[in-house]
């Protein structure tokens, strides 16, 4: 879960005050027409219960919000994940609570439109993801009023080490990844980009990894792959019922296991077997959440030139090793040079690793994150504009 350290550096800290909201309305069975007409209050709230229960957030000592009334819009700031819906009488919470929202942009791609239309003219809104997007030319033709998109980083955990020396490693680049496709019905995507895969230059590394046997060992595996979603007959009649009727979050939470499973192998391992990885990006503007991990475990990074790793003061041919974005031949013969410059590599990928250990841990992160949003919550409560704050980037 990209966004663990929210939970484990806010809900579970005793220096954090936090509170969760929910409406009441329903329960996530509301996606398989589920519903409890009465008492709904009390099923949405068994259903959170279950799952601070099952993540080892205390029920006990969490607070607990159903009505938006409870927050203090000159000390409390609403954070919430862009979605094209509304609430109660066909409002957001955003447009009702007055305070500071923060906006993560998690799959904005799949509605952008409505996104769009749901937060343009709010005031006091902060949208959040890992690049800012403001500069990326999908984003804006449904954004065009956004100026900066505050740039969050993902974490690494401390699995994510060092174990082997670099030069014992094989002189190969790993490449890892899934393929998301996107749905035939989201024509405007299609058209804009001219493919219906969310991460085409992974696309092309599955297809054609084969032919650069010396070069490139590939695990990448369209998303269609990871059948431990699907409906099986052979299933037993516990995951028959997990499938059909249990609720996402304990969807996820059982079935994860058998997503591992699937992979069947350690990622620290195969991190710590290889002296070079690649995970391309997706082509809407955002990176992966496997960068960090692997530039954390000592493996030479090779990603584009993008702001989405530069704004955050990693530096081409410093940190990590760039290449031309969608370009294979040009990822080869990067590759192939550096399979030549062992030296230089292992410098390389030293660098990347101090940079991202002493920068983005979860720890690090959450606490960076929450005091930016402390210094932009007073500015806001003051004179209701949002600074443009972010100690994440360079320039800023």
């Amino acid at each position: 879960m990209k966004y663990r350290y929210f939970l484990d550096r806010y809900l579970k800290s005793e220096g954090k005050d936090t509170a969760i909201y929910i409406d009441g309305t329903k329960t996530s069975l509301a996606a398989i027409k589920i519903r409890f007409p009465f008492f709904p209050k009390f099923f949405t709230y068994l259903e959170l219960f279950i799952w601070m229960l099952l993540n080892g957030v205390n029920p006990l000592k969490q607070k607990v919000y159903f009505d938006l009334a409870k927050l203090d819009p000159t000390n409390d700031v609403l954070v919430d994940f862009a979605r094209a819906k509304v609430g109660k009488e066909g409002q957001r919470e955003e447009e009702v609570f007055p305070g500071m929202k923060v906006i993560i942009l998690t799959h904005y791609y799949l509605q952008p439109k409505d996104i769009a239309d749901n937060f343009n003219g709010l005031n006091g809104v902060l949208l959040v993801a890992e690049n800012d997007l403001a500069a990326v030319p999908y984003f804006k033709r449904y954004f065009p009023w956004v100026e900066t998109v505050y740039q969050l980083p993902f974490t690494f955990t401390e699995r994510f080490r060092k174990q082997t020396e670099f030069l014992s490693r094989a002189n190969k680049c790993f490449a890892l990844g899934t393929i998301a496709p996107i749905d035939k019905n989201n024509k405007d995507f299609i058209d804009f980009f001219g493919t219906d895969v969310l991460q085409p230059m992974r696309k092309t590394i599955m297809e054609k990894h084969g032919m650069y046997p010396d070069v490139l060992d590939s695990v990448i595996r369209q998303y269609e792959d990871f059948t431990f979603m699907r409906h099986n007959p052979n299933d037993s009649t516990y995951l028959k019922f997990i499938k059909r009727y249990a609720p996402s979050f304990i969807q996820r939470f059982v079935l994860s296991n058998q997503h591992k499973k699937y992979y069947a192998f350690d990622v620290v391992k195969k991190y710590n077997s290889y002296r070079m990885f690649v995970v391309p990006e997706e082509n809407i503007g955002l990176p992966s959440t496997n960068v960090f991990e692997g530039m954390a475990c000592g493996t030479a990074f090779f990603g584009i030139d993008d702001p989405m790793y530069t704004n955050l003061g990693l530096i081409p041919g410093v940190h990590y090793v760039p290449y031309q974005k969608d370009d294979l031949e040009d990822l080869v013969r990067q590759i192939r040079h550096y399979q030549a410059e062992p030296k230089k590599l292992e410098e390389i990928a030293n660098n990347g690793r101090l940079f991202v250990q002493e920068r983005f841990t979860g720890e690090k992160v959450a606490e960076r994150f929450w005091q930016d949003l402390v210094k932009m919550q007073e500015e806001f409560v003051a004179t209701q504009k949002l600074p443009q704050i972010c100690s994440f980037r360079r320039s800023f």
